[in-house]
């Protein structure tokens, strides 16, 4: 119970947390505004301000979506709420990221475990497995698939 009190008040207090908020907003400006989805990958090596500050933004994503997937494996997070509440969002968000990512730490990573975490989570639940346990994760009953 308090693994699943933690995980709601993780997931409600970021739906008030100003920063969190900007920061989501900020990052749906950012996917919408490029001309090809790959072109986030320059934020790797930004070049003025503007870019400077959104790959602080796109950062903002990817951290939280380390902490989730770290939360989740150290069973501090209740992953089959989490699952319930955001596996669409993180899936459009791995999506869009996966460029920045490749381009921080490039094709093959080398050892390099920069948003691993966030890969291992988004490999996890894109397959509809549980990054904890592997089992299958499914929506909550009486939501519609």
């Amino acid at each position: 119970m308090a693994r699943v009190t933690a995980t709601f008040n993780m997931a409600h207090g970021s739906v008030w947390d100003k920063d969190y908020i900007q920061a989501r907003n900020d990052f749906k400006t950012i996917r919408a505004a490029l001309a090809a989805p790959a072109d986030i990958a320059k934020l790797a090596n930004p070049t003025d301000a503007a870019e400077v500050t959104n790959a602080v933004t796109c950062t903002t994503i990817l951290a939280d979506y380390e902490n989730r997937s770290l939360g989740i494996q150290n069973h501090i997070l209740d992953e089959s709420y989490l699952y319930d509440l955001t596996h669409g969002q993180l899936e459009g968000d791995w999506i869009a990221l996966k460029p920045l990512i490749d381009a921080y730490v490039g094709p093959t990573r080398k050892g390099d475990t920069t948003y691993y975490q966030f890969e291992k989570l988004a490999a996890a639940w894109r397959s509809g497995r549980s990054l904890r346990t592997g089992r299958r994760l499914s929506v909550s009953k009486g939501r519609p698939r």
